[in-house]
C-alpha cells in the first residue's frame, strides 16, 4: 500500500506543482493589469512615402528593416510622360528661337526703312531681353534632363560601393561609375552658373529696355511683333517650372531618421499618385498612446503629470511624464489595449511624451498611473 501511495505521490506532485505555477502566473498577469489604472502603448512617427504622380519604380535602394537617415533616397521613379514633355519643351524652345530670329530680321528691315536710331535701339533692347529668356529656358531644360540622369548615376555609385564591399565588382567599376557621376555633376554646376548669369543679364536688359521706353515713345509695330513670342515664352517658363517640380518628386527621400518598416513596391512596378512605395518608422518611440475609460475621460488635461511603469526587463519607472495631447471624443479602444480581447471597450485617447531615460521599443505596453 505504501508503495502505491509513494508511486501516486511521484506522479501527482509534478502535476500539482504545475497547476500551482499556472495559477500563480495567471494571478500575476491579472495583478499586473489591475495594478495600473491605464495601459498604453509606445509608438513613434510612421510615414508612408508616396509619389505625387503616377510613375514606374526604377529602383528601391533600401532594405527592409534597414536604418535610413533623414533626406536619404528611399526610391527613384521614372515617368515616361515627363521625359516626353521635356523633349516637347526642348522642341518648342527651338521653334520659338526660329520665330524670334524671324521677328528680329523683320524688325531690322523696318528699322532700316524708318532710318531712325531710336527705333533700332528699341528693337535691340526688346529682342535682347526675349533672347535671354529663351537662353534661360534652354538652359533650364538641359538642367532638368541632366538632373534626372544624375539621379541614376548617383544610384550606380551607391550600388557599386555596396557590391565592392561584397567583392562582387572591381575597384575599376566603382571608379568608372564615380567618374561618370562627377563629370555630369560638373556639367550641371557649370550650367547652373550659366543660368545665374543669364538671369542677371536679363534683369539688366529689362532695366535698359524700361529706361529707354521712358525716354522714347513705343513703336506699335515693334510691340505687336514681339507680343506673340513673349506670351509663348511665358507659357514655356511655367511648363518648365511644373516639370522641375514633378522631376523633384520622382526621388522619394526619408523625412526623418528611422527604419524601413515596409516596402510596398519594387523596381518595375507602376505606382499611382499617393500610393505608398516605402514606409519608415522612427527607431525610438517618442510618445505613448493610451485610452481613459469614460469614468476617467473628464479628468484628462494637457500638461498633467502621470507616472509610467515599464514591467518588461529592464523594469523602469518614470515619475514625471506629461500628457501632451487629449483626444476630443470617446473612441473604440484598439484590440492590443483591451483588458479582455472578447469584450469591446471605449475610451478617450491621449498622448504621453516619453521622458528621457525611459527605454522603450515601438509597440511595448506601459502602465500609467496618476489620473
Amino acid at each position: 500500500m505504501r508503495k502505491i501511495l509513494s508511486s501516486l505521490n511521484l506522479h501527482i506532485t509534478p502535476v500539482v506543482i504545475w497547476v500551482v505555477a499556472l495559477v500563480c502566473v495567471v494571478g500575476l498577469f491579472q495583478q499586473r493589469w489591475r495594478s495600473f489604472e491605464i495601459v498604453g502603448m509606445a509608438h513613434g512617427r510612421v510615414s508612408l512615402i508616396a509619389p505625387t504622380t503616377t510613375a514606374v519604380v526604377k529602383v528601391v535602394p533600401v532594405e527592409l528593416f534597414g536604418r535610413v537617415s533623414e533626406h536619404e533616397t528611399l526610391a527613384v521613379l521614372y515617368d515616361e510622360l515627363l521625359q516626353a514633355e521635356l523633349s516637347i519643351a526642348a522642341a518648342e524652345i527651338e521653334r520659338l528661337q526660329a520665330e524670334l530670329n524671324a521677328t528680329h530680321n523683320q524688325l531690322s528691315v523696318e528699322a532700316d526703312r524708318l532710318e531712325t536710331d531710336w527705333v533700332a535701339s528699341g528693337r535691340r533692347f526688346s529682342v535682347d531681353a526675349e533672347q535671354l529668356r529663351l537662353n534661360i529656358l534652354q538652359t533650364q531644360t538641359v538642367l532638368e534632363t541632366d538632373r534626372i540622369m544624375l539621379q541614376d548615376l548617383e544610384l550606380d555609385v551607391k550600388i557599386s560601393k555596396d557590391l565592392l564591399a561584397k567583392d562582387a565588382v572591381t575597384p575599376y567599376d566603382l571608379q568608372k561609375a564615380q567618374a561618370a557621376y562627377d563629370a555630369l555633376a560638373k556639367k550641371i554646376q557649370e550650367n547652373e552658373i550659366l543660368l545665374d548669369q543669364y538671369q542677371q543679364y536679363l534683369t539688366e536688359a529689362e532695366k535698359r529696355r524700361e529706361e529707354f521706353a521712358q525716354r522714347q515713345p513705343a513703336v506699335a509695330s515693334l510691340e505687336s511683333a514681339l507680343e506673340p513670342v513673349r506670351k509663348a515664352i511665358t507659357v514655356q517658363e511655367k511648363r518648365i517650372e511644373e516639370i522641375a517640380a514633378r522631376r523633384a518628386g520622382l526621388v522619394l527621400r526619408a523625412p526623418f531618421d528611422g527604419i524601413v518598416s515596409q516596402i510596398q513596391a519594387r523596381a518595375g512596378q507602376t505606382v499611382l499618385a499617393g500610393a505608398p512605395v516605402v514606409t519608415i518608422a522612427e527607431a525610438q518611440p517618442t510618445e505613448i498612446i493610451a485610452y481613459a475609460d469614460e469614468n476617467q475621460a473628464g479628468l484628462l488635461r494637457e500638461n498633467m503629470e502621470v507616472q509610467l511603469v515599464k514591467t518588461n526587463l529592464p523594469a523602469q519607472i518614470a515619475t514625471a511624464a506629461q500628457i501632451t495631447h487629449v483626444g476630443p471624443t470617446v473612441e473604440p479602444v484598439p484590440l492590443r489595449l483591451l483588458r479582455n480581447p472578447n469584450i469591446p471597450q471605449w475610451g478617450r485617447p491621449f498622448l504621453v511624451k516619453i521622458p528621457p531615460g525611459l527605454e522603450l521599443v515601438p509597440g511595448e505596453l506601459v502602465g500609467i498611473r496618476g489620473l
